[in-house]
């Protein structure tokens, strides 16, 4: 029926960039100059967007390799998701304030239209057909013409979907060989009917992405609880005499395929929403790939089976570090917090790295803002010192002007978002994304127009350890050791701790410091999280929802690193700040149990656009059975005692350091970096640099 995976993998790998590379295609810059007159030419642009979409998926270039399974590769890069980028600065010009905290390095403030996640399940079950019918009957009925116009996007969306299948399906049959007929046939079961097998539900997964994130433009994170959704489709199946043998092979294809796509910072799914056999056949499959993309979300919950929870830890402990365990009671939590009904948070997945969402009724835009939380300090102090303040005021008044920076930050930020937001009918359709919403269909709105239920926003908060050990230094040189003034501190600081190693080495001594379970430390942290929930999670952004509150770094510790002075933490300037929830690099010496009595104190739930903790395992600690059961014992202990998310890098440091001098020898090292997994040999010296130290106790 199919070749052997095996067989055609090596012609599998890469496959993406190497269509991609052919930028110049014959033709490609005409059929945009194509979509964008259409789009242009109509005066209610969602109409236009749905027109300029059907006219690309009718006409580009595609591309079908016949040692694949499963067709989708769109040959050309000038796609209608362009439109957006074109228009966009047309409508929006940022505030001067913005922009000004933007050079500096304190925040950032955008549209989001890169964290997105279909209602699957719904796809799946309706198919494109089934959702562009959903269209014509609303649209006999509409009752205005806002409603009308979006119908009739959508429409014209699907049925670009049902051509662009149809076209696939015809390309695949002219290839002939084993494997394109096989894809062929799974196309032409999808283009008019929902599918019916698990080839045809792999298949339309993918010609959906293409249609969705390369083609109109709403970048799709996330596969969702793919065990889940998948799993009537193997069992009916195995029902119809199919054997897990073949069932293997589909999914080792179905992997290795996003694997080949190379998607920045990975592409997600979750298992273990409701744990069942195809959840033990994906990781066991996944593990014999040894690939680092995709990237899972395990969810833990109270009745998951321990076997299930250590054949994850087992993955992660033989080198598959591309796993993060996920708390569903954290989660659901979390989004209940923010006014999401419990019944729709039940129903939830991961967007990007750690980010939660319910399934086809939020829109969350889980990457609007980001606000740099050792900036606030470093730009009160800079204040004070030139004022000539700085040795008037007591440690309570500093910790308080530092609070009130950090609401500007956050204002800033959200007043900016906002402004753009409103503006997003003006610019951004997808009736790609909108079909797949049912409280989109049902209320004749787009998506980017407020048709989810829930259009929720999102400030994510960054360098927290930095913060937390940066204010406690200053607490203990100047207030309690009374070793300096606040004035000379800020110009040790100014002068990148030059001729004060001394004094370096003793702030870096001290003991308070976020992740060794110190209450002193351990309060100021705790007074930030509480602060920056009670000033984020609830208010109203520009698309009639909430904000969201992330405490997650991802990359962005280096860019933002560079932008900031030395800190009283004993960090140079320039270097990176601490990742996530963990940390300050080399501070962690008391071990894993008083970071997390550090991380533990946080209420969670409080945090519902996600966080996660970092742990750097050394493989001798989870060696053996008994290792094993102290790796179960470290992700239980976590999450009962109501962490959000954590995950590990079982790792040794001198593999690392080898690595770096001989990186040919270790083509496949996988590390968990931030949200997403690559290869070490991949990455710059300083992120390789900082993750080395990250492994090693500090000296």
């Amino acid at each position: 029926m199919i070749e052997s995976f095996d067989k055609c993998r090596k012609y599998i790998d890469g496959q993406y960039p190497r269509i991609y590379s052919n930028a110049d295609v014959p033709g490609s810059e005409s059929l945009y100059a194509e979509i964008k007159a259409i789009y242009d030419a109509e005066e209610k642009r969602i109409i236009g967007k749905g027109k300029a979409l059907k006219h690309f998926l009718l006409n580009t270039k595609i591309y079908i390799n016949p040692h694949d399974i499963f067709a989708d590769i769109i040959y050309n890069e000038n796609t209608p998701r362009k439109l957006r980028k074109d228009t966009f600065a047309l409508y929006h010009k940022k505030a001067k304030r913005a922009r000004e905290l933007s050079r500096l390095g304190a925040i950032e403030a955008f549209p989001d239209f890169g964290h997105t996640m279909p209602d699957w399940h719904r796809l799946l079950t309706l198919g494109f057909a089934g959702v562009r019918d959903e269209a014509k009957e609303r649209l006999s009925r509409a009752a205005d013409d806002e409603k009308r116009a979006f119908y009739t996007s959508v429409i014209d969306a699907y049925d670009g979907i049902i051509g662009y299948t149809e076209r696939l399906a015809d390309a695949a049959e002219l290839e002939g060989s084993v494997n394109s007929l096989f894809a062929a046939e799974s196309l032409r079961g999808i283009k008019d009917r929902a599918p019916r097998t698990l080839a045809e539900a792999m298949q339309f997964y993918f010609v959906y992405y293409s249609a969705q994130h390369f083609a109109d433009g709403a970048v799709l994170r996330s596969l969702g609880s793919l065990d889940l959704i998948l799993y009537p489709f193997y069992k009916r199946d195995i029902e119809n005499g199919a054997d897990e043998g073949y069932v293997r092979e589909l999914i080792r294809y179905f992997l290795f395929k996003w694997n080949s796509m190379r998607v920045e910072a990975n592409i997600p799914f979750d298992l273990g929403m409701e744990p069942n056999r195809l959840t033990y056949l994906i990781i066991e499959e996944y593990v014999k790939l040894d690939v680092h993309d995709p990237k899972i979300h395990f969810i833990v919950k109270e009745d998951t089976p321990k076997e299930l929870i250590l054949t994850f830890l087992r993955s992660v402990r033989d080198g598959k570090n591309s796993i993060v365990f996920i708390s569903d009671s954290a989660v659901r939590a979390s989004l209940e917090r923010i006014g999401i009904s419990k019944t729709d948070a039940q129903s939830y997945t991961l967007i990007g790295c750690y980010e939660p969402s319910a399934v086809g009724t939020e829109l969350p835009c889980t990457l609007n803002g980001r606000v740099n939380l050792p900036m606030a300090l470093e730009s009160v102090l800079r204040e004070l010192k030139d004022s000539g303040r700085a040795d008037e005021i007591g440690f309570d008044e500093l910790l308080s002007l530092v609070r009130s920076r950090i609401l500007e930050y956050v204002n800033v930020a959200i007043d900016e978002i906002n402004t753009v937001e409103e503006k997003y009918p003006l610019f951004m359709h997808s009736p790609t994304l909108s079909g797949s919403y049912e409280p989109c269909m049902e209320s004749g709105k787009d998506i980017y127009a407020g048709g989810a239920k829930y259009n929720n926003s999102s400030v994510c908060a960054f360098g927290l350890a930095t913060l937390t050990d940066s204010l406690t230094a200053i607490k203990r040189v100047v207030f309690t050791d009374k070793k300096r003034s606040l004035s000379d501190l800020c110009l040790i600081l100014e002068n990148n701790w030059e001729g004060e190693a001394v004094l370096r080495k003793t702030v870096r001594s001290y003991q308070e410091k976020y992740g060794r379970g110190n209450a002193d430390a351990d309060e100021i942290a705790l007074d930030i999280w509480n602060f920056l929930s009670d000033n984020i999670n609830g208010r109203k952004n520009g698309r009639g929802g909430v904000y969201r509150l992330g405490m997650f770094s991802i990359d962005w510790i280096f860019k933002y690193g560079r932008l900031l002075g030395a800190s009283a933490d004993g960090r140079f300037a320039g270097d990176p700040l601490s990742k996530n929830l963990s940390p300050s690099v080399g501070m962690d010496i008391y071990g894993i149990t008083s970071v997390m009595r550090s991380v533990m104190k946080f209420d969670h739930t409080k945090c519902p656009d996600g966080n996660v903790l970092d742990l750097p395992v050394h493989p001798t600690a989870v060696m053996g059975e008994e290792g094993l059961s102290v790796f179960y014992a470290l992700l239980e202990t976590y999450i009962s005692g109501g962490g959000f998310a954590i995950q590990f890098n079982v790792l040794d440091p001198e593999t690392l350091r080898k690595a770096q001098i001989s990186p040919e020898k270790y083509k496949n090292l996988q590390v968990r970096l931030c949200g997403w997994n690559v290869l070490f040999t991949n990455l710059d010296k300083t992120a390789q640099d900082n993750l080395i130290a990250s492994m090693e106790k500090a000296e």
